[in-house]
Parts: structure tokens; C-alpha cells; sequence
């Protein structure tokens, strides 16, 4: 499943027509029929025949209806790729094994003054196979608390007290996992200094900041919009994929973050709903538009 092995993907891809998702049902977009005929033989005879085998994983069990209109295709190809690469229960279950590892030796290694909040793909559910899992590491309310009562807590000492801490989980993660670490990273000397590191058995990635606040708080908001707008979630799968295909999906390097990317297909839906609803025509949800639209 994570190389898109048609081979392994065999006993995940059995999903029929019948399994689409209620929000997501195949619904034909209005078109002119004249229009439609002459587009139609005009393609047909640039189209090569028909194989099989030059089908993508994710349709290798529902071969292409060619009467249906062909947004209604690219709708039920966006479910049915969605299907694909949402997260098993057992790779969860591994995600929750290497956070639960790492909560422990926050907890050890502070002595009970701070704690872990999982953000990201991770809480949101938008994740990919082979998706780091993100976590700030933060003080406890009591914690803050005593610090507050203090005096002379400047920005420099906080910043040093930040750098401190990094490097006294590095050390802890280094001693707990051993040979289990593949690889560990304590990068100081950025806008959002984070430790990165690697658990082996698993081939997880994780990224640890410290005392980022809005991780949590962009990870909720995203939970909300994923319930308002349905959509949301099989067209981030897809354009993330998309992205991350071409080398796209990395902010350093130039290319767009996950939660930008979200947000701007939010923005997408948003301006959607209103212009249906300002001219008065029904909403189709069809993913197929909606992807072609964005």
C-alpha cells in the first residue's frame, strides 16, 4: 500500500460503487448533449484503446464506466483513491506505540512538568502513508504557573531554557530507544527550533517542538471545517499526494504546507457554496468539479 503495490493492494481495493460514501454520491453534471457528442468523437479518435493494466492502483477492482460523464468518473476516482490511503487500524495502532514511547519520556525526563500534544495530519486524519507524526511539547498548567511567580523570566532565558530542554529529550530518546533510533536531529538555529528523529521498527518519523501553541489550535480548527465541509477530506488526500509527488509539499524548498493547502481549499468550498447559493442552482457535490475547480 505504500509503494501503490498493486499486488499488496489487492485485499484493500474490493470497494464497488455501492460503498461511496452518502455525501459523495455520483451525481451527473448538466451539459449540453450536442456539445457533448462532438467533444466526444473529436477525443475519440486521439484515445488509444483500452488497458487494463494501465490502470492505477486504487481502480484496479472497479474498472472505468466510459457512458458516465467524466466528472462523475474523476468524482468516484477521488473517493475510491481516498479509500486507499486512508490509515489501516493496525499502522494506528503503530502511530500510538511511538507517541505513547515518547510521552513516557517527556514525563520521566521533565519529572512530570510537561507533556505532549499531538497536532498535524496526525490528529486531523489527513495523513498520508508514511506521514511524520508532529508534536509540541509543552508545560503543565502547573507548571506555568510556577514560572509565572517568578521574576526576571526574559525572552533570551525562555529561548535558552527552550534549547536546554531539546536537548535533554534528545539525550533521553537516545538513551530509551538505543539502536531502535535511526536517526536524531536537534535543529536550534530556526524560526520553530524542533527535534527530528526516526524510530526504526517502524520506519515512523516524528518531529518534537517545544511550547508551540499553535499546532494544537491550527490541528482543532481543522477538525471543524473537516465538519462542515465533507469535501474537504478526499480532495487534501488527493492534492497532498499531488504534491508530494512532485517534490511540492515543502515549505523550505519553496513548495506549500499541508494546513496552507488546506486552507486554501477551504476557501475554495467556501466561495463555492456562496456563488450556488447567490444564483439560486442546486449544489452538486462532485468532487470532480470541485477538484478541477480548485
Amino acid at each position: 500500500r505504500n509503494q501503490f503495490h498493486p499486488q499488496s493492494l489487492a485485499p484493500i481495493l474490493m470497494a464497488s460503487s455501492s460503498d461511496l460514501d452518502a455525501d459523495f454520491l455520483s451525481l451527473p453534471v448538466p451539459h449540453d448533449d450536442s456539445d457533448s457528442e462532438n467533444s466526444e468523437s473529436s477525443i475519440a479518435s486521439d484515445t488509444p484503446p483500452f488497458d487494463p493494466r494501465g490502470l492505477p492502483p486504487w481502480l484496479l477492482n472497479t474498472l472505468p464506466n466510459e457512458d458516465e460523464h467524466p466528472l462523475v468518473r474523476l468524482h468516484n476516482e477521488v473517493v475510491q483513491f481516498s479509500k486507499l490511503v486512508q490509515p489501516t487500524a493496525s499502522e494506528m495502532k503503530v502511530r500510538t506505540t511511538v507517541t505513547s514511547s515518547i510521552s513516557s519520556i517527556v514525563e520521566s525526563t521533565f519529572s512530570g512538568r510537561r507533556k505532549i500534544q499531538v497536532f498535524g495530519s496526525s490528529a486531523t486524519g489527513l495523513l498520508l502513508p508514511g506521514s511524520d507524526v508532529d508534536i509540541v511539547c509543552v508545560m503543565t498548567d502547573e507548571e506555568i504557573e510556577r514560572l509565572k511567580k517568578e521574576e526576571g523570566k526574559g525572552e533570551e532565558d525562555t529561548d535558552v531554557k527552550k534549547q536546554s530542554a531539546m536537548r535533554s529529550f534528545a539525550d533521553a530518546l537516545l538513551k530509551e530507544w538505543g539502536e531502535d533510533l535511526i536517526y536524531l536531529e536537534v535543529i536550534e538555529k530556526t524560526r520553530i527550533p524542533i527535534v527530528k528523529c526516526t524510530h526504526g521498527p517502524s520506519g515512523i518519523s516524528v518531529d518534537i517542538s517545544f511550547d508551540l501553541p499553535t499546532g494544537p489550535l491550527a490541528a482543532k480548527l481543522m477538525r471543524y471545517y473537516l465538519c462542515k465541509y465533507p469535501p474537504l477530506r478526499p480532495l487534501t488526500m488527493v492534492l497532498k499526494h499531488y504534491l508530494a509527488c512532485r517534490n511540492l509539499n515543502q515549505p523550505y524548498h519553496g513548495g506549500i504546507g499541508s494546513f496552507t493547502l488546506q486552507l486554501m481549499i477551504v476557501s475554495m468550498l467556501q466561495n463555492r457554496y456562496k456563488e450556488d447559493s447567490l444564483s439560486g442552482r442546486p449544489h452538486v457535490p462532485n468532487l470532480g468539479s470541485m477538484l478541477m475547480d480548485f
